[in-house]
């Protein structure tokens, strides 16, 4: 299992943006072969819109 560990308030930050977007789910994607953690997230109506990735943070 591989962990990530990142400042809640850099979350917090990305979270409010998402919010404020309307946005219902968020979609985490790790990629191991160069360690980036994606952010995606959809609003009810499955639209999806690209967040910074968590080592941007």
């Amino acid at each position: 299992m591989k962990t990530v560990q990142i400042p809640i308030s850099d979350l917090l930050r990305v979270l409010e943006k998402m919010s404020n977007d309307n946005m219902k789910t968020v979609m985490i994607t790790v990629n191991e072969e160069v360690f980036d953690q994606h952010l995606e997230a959809y609003t009810k109506d499955g639209q999806g819109k690209d967040y910074e990735s968590i080592d941007s943070m």
